[in-house]
């Protein structure tokens, strides 16, 4: 009995065994979920480690990135978070400004107002001006035009159209690049192809008041063509030029150096548009490379017009031909030579900055504007210089040998006309009596 109430050692020394074995299980349990809560932390610490290292790394760089202007909103909203800064509104921009301009906070996709919307009382003038300055050529331009058809010689009637034409196409070109002043570059094009044009038919109506390219030869002889005139060829090492004779193939180069300038002209424009389509940056790179040809075109052109001026000022002094070349070349000049010191002021930084409003935009309102105004001033002389009588050239003094040849040539022509009446006369008088004679002997035979 009293062996049975007691364990015996065998069985303790089992039960300390299981005992020791659960404890040995439970610590390796605890020292295992130990390391891994280890490993965990240590793998977090390294992340963290490596983020924050990162953003230190950049963080120079996107606070550059913040200085720049054209910077879009949404980018400058995700380095803003990066940084951990607060958006803030410029405040640089002056706070007196409307309410309808371009947000510094919302993306550009939710706030889609343009430059019409900055455009204030004086540019809403200046649209204004411009839209009455248009109107005022267009409405001189088909009065000169009205009376030119009325009026004129048939072989004058579609060049003298043509070249007062200029003055409201480049009033209008003005006008659009006022309005889009991202259609700057297209209105230029217009502009300088417009010219270009103008200037061959201006040639063509020279040759035209003369009669055609045979009669102006006939003319102008025993004249000769001068061609040390400007603005190419009036300088001191071009003194040996020498003067030509006036013929066919002379009068067909003095053609060809001024219908070069459409066609040179137009073939550069396109290019540059094509840029410009392409990548605003291609065509600032080589707009300048272009120049030159640009303006050797207009110096051989020009040469060209006033060699064929100097030819025919005397023959049509009272075509005003030279008044005519001069108001059509003051549009290549205000078009042209006029934008220079306004691209100067641009480039100096003279004009003002009121995004989205650029100094370029200010500068091209400024030269579209002074155009708008010279254009009205040249139309008014253009239409009074067209709008005339033009002096019939094909009449020619008559001499009194010349008077005497017609009376000679006249009176032959009256002594023929009255032999072959003679004649028809008696050619009559046969035939009726051959017919008297016939008609005798049918009554005799009857």
């Amino acid at each position: 009995m009293a062996s049975s109430s007691y364990l015996s050692e065998r069985e303790l020394e089992e039960i300390v065994r299981i005992y020791e074995a659960e404890a040995t299980d439970s610590e390796n349990i605890e020292l295992q979920s130990d390391e891994s809560k280890s490993d965990d932390h240590e793998s977090e610490s390294r992340r963290e480690f490596f983020k924050k290292l990162d953003l230190q790394l950049i963080e120079e760089h996107q606070r550059k990135r913040l200085e720049l202007k054209n910077l879009p909103q949404t980018l400058r909203a995700s380095v803003l978070k990066i940084l951990g800064l607060e958006p803030t509104v410029n405040a640089s921009r002056p706070s007196g400004r409307s309410s309808n301009k371009r947000c510094e906070i919302c993306p550009r996709l939710r706030d889609r107002k343009g430059r019409h919307k900055s455009i204030t009382v004086y540019g809403i003038t200046l649209v204004t001006l411009g839209a009455v300055t248009v109107i005022i050529v267009l409405i001189m331009f088909i009065d000169t035009v009205l009376y030119i058809m009325k009026n004129s010689p048939p072989r004058v009637k579609a060049h003298s159209a043509f070249v007062i034409g200029v003055y409201p196409v480049v009033a209008l070109a003005s006008f659009c690049a006022t309005i889009v002043p991202r259609s700057h570059l297209l209105a230029e094009a217009v502009t300088q192809g417009t010219f270009t044009a103008a200037m061959y038919q201006l040639f063509c109506l020279l040759v035209a008041y003369c009669g055609g390219e045979a009669e102006l030869i006939r003319k102008v002889k025993p004249a000769s063509l001068k061609t040390k005139v400007g603005p190419c060829c009036c300088w001191p090492c071009c003194c040996c030029l020498p003067y030509l004779d006036i013929t066919k193939n002379r009068v067909r180069y003095l053609r060809l150096l001024v219908l070069q300038l459409p066609v040179v002209q137009g073939l550069v424009y396109m290019t540059l548009l094509v840029m410009w389509a392409e990548r605003e940056s291609l065509y600032h790179i080589n707009y300048m490379y272009v120049q030159p040809v640009i303006l050797l075109s207009i110096l051989f052109g020009i040469w060209g017009m006033v060699m064929t001026i100097h030819l025919l000022k005397d023959i049509l002094k009272d075509h005003s031909i030279l008044l005519k070349f001069f108001v059509l070349q003051l549009v290549l000049f205000f078009a042209k030579l006029q934008a220079l010191p306004i691209k100067i002021l641009v480039w100096a930084g003279a004009l003002p900055c009121n995004p989205p409003i650029t100094p370029a935009v200010y500068g091209n309102l400024i030269l579209n504007t002074l155009i708008h105004v010279e254009m009205v001033m040249l139309g008014f002389i253009a239409r009074r210089l067209y709008k005339r009588l033009l002096p019939d050239t094909d009449e020619t003094p008559i001499s009194s040998n010349t008077v005497a040849k017609v009376c000679v040539i006249s009176n032959r022509i009256s002594t023929i006309g009255s032999i072959m009446a003679t004649e028809n006369n008696n050619n009559d008088v046969s035939v009726n009596d051959k017919n008297k004679q016939d008609i005798e002997t049918i009554k005799v035979r009857f």
